[in-house]
């Protein structure tokens, strides 16, 4: 069976938090200003900056046999689905005002970064149906992969 993966960079992040990072930097050390950083507070501010860098500056999608993930910046945040059948797939735009990032939507839980085209995914859970949102660049291919991996999907014809 054909594995994918696609991943996607969230250069606006990146470049807005390195012109902060950088900005701070030269400041700390050129002690620009009236009162200047102290290195305590300097410390402080270059953490809160870099920490959600490394947390979200990619997202990757995999999906391997019967198992989507989708694994943001460094790792540490990941989620996995594995739902034993997908009920409906559809390609879904998301509105500007969602943001990047992971979001809850009246539609389902959002996991993007910087596309505007998702895969809006619906399958059972616990009795109920859920659905997911994968932003994706690609969401013809990565239906398409699903379709592999999900042999017993079968789309609604309208």
């Amino acid at each position: 069976m054909m594995k994918y993966e696609q991943t996607q960079y969230g250069w606006f992040v990146i470049i807005v938090f390195l012109l902060v990072i950088g900005f701070l930097f030269l400041a700390y050390l050129n002690q620009w200003g009236n009162n200047p950083i102290p290195r305590t507070p300097f410390l402080i501010m270059i953490a809160v900056f870099i920490t959600p860098l490394a947390l979200f500056y990619k997202m990757t999608i995999r999906v391997e046999e019967r198992t989507v993930r989708i694994i943001y910046g460094i790792g540490l945040i990941r989620k996995e689905f594995s739902p034993e059948r997908i009920l409906n797939m559809e390609i879904y735009k998301i509105p500007w005002y969602y943001g990047m990032g992971i979001r809850i939507t009246h539609e389902g839980w959002l996991y993007s970064l910087n596309s505007f085209k998702s895969v809006k995914i619906t399958f059972p859970k616990d009795g109920k149906n859920k659905t997911i949102l994968i932003g994706s660049p690609e969401p013809e291919k990565l239906i398409a992969v699903l379709e592999v991996h999900f042999p017993d999907y079968e789309p609604v014809i309208s």
